[in-house]
């Protein structure tokens, strides 16, 4: 039998640390083993927004201190519900193993927030594809012989590996063949025999099992794992059957609702990350005094018919005679109906934070010109997969690996997190030169310039261009262009590898292309090339589930209540938050050329405004009076507002039989009822945040 080299955990008390957002939180010498692991240390070098940092000076927080704050929020709520409910079983095992899920979740990003995982996954298939990018051409050779992702690969997937990773590197291992039993010793490293706690109980110390781990994995991937080589995203969009296995009892299936809620998306990692991403970016608290606190102190356990059935791994299987998914019944966390109100509030709080911070304008400018970046490095720039720690193993071969399958490995892996455009900066390959070109103009806030934008408000507007395909928008843009010609001698310069000989018309169509991005904010997991989709369409709030009576809490689990879905007027909580937004950037540095986009854009936009023939009524759009769009915190001077107001004017005459407006013949928006407050206040907001954003960029 192999002997190893073996010690018990390094702190036996373990320790406190002081928090920006929470103060102090408290970690338990196994939290402090697993913190000290170099997996969990590289998330120093992640910032948690990625690019906001060029909008907002402060947001360089990094996804290190966002871990630990997911972990105290996880062991305080379980502590919590635990001594309101204990009835429900919950062990300190259990919410070890959910706090462990919590600081680790986020292992797997890469650099700069989603870019790694999103955006520059989805560029660098279209740049292999057709072997050019920025009119370059793309050197392929260096992906021969490299294995693929799997479709729908995510950063969760990333977090899988690396935590078993992490393991390795204490000398642990899961052990599929006995889950129920210690880890298995692999190497030198900590004594699996000891990788535990101390029952608060029994007094007796408990080894976390492989059982656990996998629980722990299942509560970061939000439902059971995939097989080797498969996707989390792939194997929730098929229609193999598996259950859940790091918790069997099915009472115990709430658990895996803390870090990551599949049923409503309701959960503490976004509770986290939405307090600390407002105190850095705009320098106050109050959202986890006014929101977390008081849904810390009503959440509790009942059971809850399952809000996406088509989507849910059980229910998707049980079906009716029509073959439609059957909503079954789950232990989920739920609120009182009073907290209503505090829900919503989280929904709009993050909705908010979408608009304002996460898909800022500038910040978009600069997560695309990263994303070139990387992109125009990827062929040449590689990471080797040589552990240096250990001193490698002889067994495994030493890859060099290109940025964009570093995460093929975990040692190459762990070696990628922001400061890569740093290294890149600092190199002296003649191939990464329009890369550290790039970097300059990023460095120099040459950026992207944001040429037009345009909400997509009604189905018009979503036929006729939410749903054109990329090539089509470029074609219809070219027709409003009257450039003709050479391109000018520094535009020739940036594009030195296009063939000189090339028509006028293919000329164009090349700048266009490297011209325009446009950017959609919709739904999650889409690509941009000229299209980017964004997730802004939120779970529902009608997904949460609330309970009417909670005398019936302190019963076992069997016996406790059915919380309902509450049926709130759409005037109050919307059923989703949502928006639809296509912009346009200019990616290279040239004022006219981006005025020339501009009104390219303009005149498309009115090209495809709804004719109205002579002699017929103009259809009238319904006015949008959502209150969750104003802010209540929003003030405004007076000399703020204007006078036309989006199809009425507030100091113009008023007809009194209809209760309207007298509107002039140019106004395109035709109000249907009397401006109300609401109308109003959202108008003005509207204003108020586009001046904002304005003023940030």
């Amino acid at each position: 039998m192999t002997q190893f080299n073996l010690r018990p955990l390094k702190k036996p008390r373990g320790l406190h640390t002081n928090d920006t957002i929470h103060k102090s939180i408290r970690l338990c010498p196994l939290t402090v083993e697993i913190l000290d692991t170099p997996q969990l240390q590289r998330l120093r070098k992640l910032k948690q927004l990625g690019t906001s940092e060029y909008t907002y000076v402060n947001a360089n927080h990094t996804r290190f201190e966002h871990s630990l704050g997911v972990a105290h929020l996880s062991e305080e709520i379980l502590t919590r519900i635990r001594n309101e409910q204990p009835a429900l079983g919950i062990t300190d095992l259990d919410v070890l193993c959910v706090k462990i899920a919590g600081l680790c979740h986020d292992i797997g990003h890469g650099p700069f927030s989603h870019i790694f995982d999103g955006d520059f996954r989805k560029q660098i298939i279209l740049a292999t594809k057709s072997k050019r990018w920025l009119g370059r051409a793309f050197d392929v050779s260096a992906y021969e012989g490299l294995e693929e992702l799997p479709d729908g690969w995510a950063h969760e997937d990333d977090s899988l590996m690396m935590i078993d990773a992490m393991l390795r590197g204490l000398g642990l291992a899961i052990d599929e063949d006995h889950l129920d039993l210690p880890l298995k010793q692999i190497g030198d490293g900590v004594d699996a025999k000891q990788f535990g706690i101390v029952d608060s109980c029994s007094g007796k110390f408990v080894a976390m099992t492989s059982r656990d781990w996998i629980f722990i994995k299942e509560c970061i991937a939000g439902g059971p794992l995939p097989k080797n080589g498969m996707s989390i995203d792939s194997l929730k969009k098929s229609q193999e059957r598996v259950e859940y296995v790091g918790r069997l009892d099915p009472n115990k299936e709430f658990l895996y609702d803390v870090v990551s809620n599949r049923h409503s998306g309701f959960d503490f990692d976004k509770g986290d990350y939405l307090a600390r991403d407002k105190f850095y970016c705009f320098g106050f608290k109050g959202f986890e005094q006014s929101v977390l606190a008081r849904l810390f102190d009503n959440a509790c356990v009942a059971w809850g018919t399952c809000a996406n059935p088509s989507k849910c791994f059980r229910c998707k299987h049980n079906t009716n005679v029509r073959g439609e998914p059957v909503a079954g019944k789950h232990l989920t966390i739920c609120w009182p109906q009073k907290i209503l109100p505090t829900v919503r509030e989280f929904f709009r709080e993050r909705f908010q934070h979408h608009l304002t911070i996460y898909r800022h304008p500038t910040t978009q400018a600069c997560s695309f010109m990263i994303c070139d970046i990387l992109l125009l490095a990827d062929p040449f720039f590689k990471l080797s997969t040589e552990d240096e720690m250990k001193g490698g193993c002889k067994d495994d071969p030493i890859l060099y690996l290109p940025i964009s399958r570093a995460n093929l490995n975990p040692i190459s892996y762990w070696k990628l997190d922001d400061s890569i455009l740093d290294l890149i900066h600092k190199s002296t390959d003649p191939n990464l030169l329009p890369a550290r070109q790039l970097i300059n103009r990023l460095k120099s806030r040459k950026l992207y310039k944001l040429c037009g934008e345009l909400d997509i408000e009604d189905e018009v507007w979503e036929n006729k261009l939410w749903h054109m395909t990329e090539d089509d928008i470029i074609s219809k843009l070219l027709k409003f262009s009257d450039f003709s010609g050479e391109p000018p001698i520094h535009m020739e310069e940036y594009l030195s590898s296009l063939r000189r000989e090339v028509s006028t018309m293919e000329w164009v169509q090349q700048i266009v292309s490297l011209t325009w991005v446009i950017l959609a904010e919709l739904s999650p997991g889409a690509a941009f090339c000229l299209r980017t989709v964004i997730p802004l369409n939120f779970v529902a709030v009608s997904c949460v589930r609330f309970v009417k009576d909670q005398t019936d809490l302190i019963k076992g689990p069997n016996d406790l209540p059915t919380a309902a879905q509450l049926k709130v007027p759409s005037c109050l909580t919307p059923c989703s938050f949502l928006m639809k937004t296509i912009r346009v950037y200019c990616r290279l540095d040239d004022d006219a050329l981006a005025s020339h986009i501009q009104m390219c854009f303009t005149k498309l936009i009115e090209s495809l405004k709804p004719q109205v023939k002579h002699g017929e009524t103009p259809s009238i759009p319904p006015l949008d009076l959502q209150p969750e769009r104003v802010s209540s915190s929003l003030s405004l001077e007076e000399d703020d507002s204007s006078d036309e107001l989006d199809g009425f004017n507030i100091h113009g005459e008023f007809n009194v039989l209809t209760q309207s407006p007298i509107l002039s013949p140019s106004v395109e928006q035709f109000p249907t009822t009397r401006p109300t407050k609401h109308s109003i206040e959202f108008n003005l907001y509207r204003k108020a945040v586009k001046r904002r954003i304005e003023d940030d960029m």
